[in-house]
């Protein structure tokens, strides 16, 4: 004899992306409040995460981005890339390659873990275009390794990289990625050129879905945090966002809040160490990112 039992099991825990964690730790650290994961998908149409404050309700927040769909297309194109990342298991940090908007992919995807490790070898952890010209003047020198150097970041430059930076790997290893230029522009200093970007993205119809989600809790404070990424927005903007200087800037204009928006978080990605925020209260003031 048998009997049959109902049994419900229970559901896996959705885990928050990569993206979503970092603005959910980032904001938990800046406000010195817990913010909690709320999008379980257990139902649609969910905001993605939860501010709880002790002494006043809970505050929903949406994480979004402006990124460059083709561009990443792009880069996916190759079976290796994962949004512009591919594995690097012979180098000891991760780098992210800022690169022209075509770059030679899959000539550079071949050679690139390569010349790093000539980088990494003589311990040199940023490359920029004008070191060519330096390192052609060390080798003129003397200098012991420069010929290397030079010859490495040539070589970088060709495959149509304009820098590169290291950062500490992390759990998931070494790993290389692309950031390809989209946007232009000069970069003057001032952070004002973030708000035109911000005001036009809150107003862009494609966002109506996260202002749905947060209209849809009747909270009188709505935070929306927007990745900008370099392969998107024109380089001030990206510029603005990522500058950490002891001269950093605020913007001096207002943004114009699409409702139920109370509240904004703005992240260049690839992410360095501050972000730009802005509320009613405090007006524009920088952040630090929770790295």
């Amino acid at each position: 004899m048998y009997i049959l039992y109902n049994v419900t099991m229970p559901k896996k825990r959705i885990q928050l992306s990569p993206d979503e964690e970092f603005v959910r730790a980032s904001i938990a650290q800046t406000l010195g409040v817990p913010v909690i994961q709320y999008d379980d998908q257990s139902r649609t149409s969910m905001h993605d995460l939860q501010i709880i404050y002790p002494n006043r309700p809970a505050a929903p927040v949406e994480v979004t981005s402006d990124v460059d769909g083709g561009v990443l297309g792009t880069l996916n194109s190759l079976s290796k890339f994962d949004n512009g990342y591919w594995e690097a298991p012979s180098l000891s940090n991760t780098w992210i390659l800022h690169t022209i908007s075509k770059p030679p992919l899959r000539l550079l995807h071949k050679q690139a873990e390569s010349l790093l490790s000539v980088l990494e070898e003589r311990n040199v952890s940023r490359f920029e275009e004008w070191q060519v010209l330096a390192w052609d003047v060390d080798r003129r020198r003397g200098v012991v390794g420069a010929r290397y150097l030079a010859d490495t970041a040539r070589r970088l430059h060709t495959l149509g990289v304009r820098s590169a930076s290291a950062a500490r790997k992390g759990s998931d290893g070494s790993r290389i990625g692309l950031m390809m230029e989209a946007g232009g522009g000069v970069w003057g200093g001032s952070a004002d050129v973030v708000v035109p970007w911000i005001d036009a993205f809150m107003a862009d119809p494609a966002r109506q879905d996260n202002q749905a989600k947060l209209a849809a809790t009747g909270s009188i404070e709505a935070h929306l945090a927007v990745y900008a990424h370099m392969n998107s927005v024109d380089w001030p903007v990206w510029r603005s966002l990522e500058d950490h200087t002891e001269l950093a800037t605020i913007p001096t204009a207002l943004p114009t809040l699409v409702p139920p928006i109370t509240h904004l978080w703005l992240i260049p990605a690839p992410w360095h160490k501050t972000g730009l925020a802005w509320d009613k209260k405090r007006g524009w003031y920088r952040f630090d990112l929770a790295l």
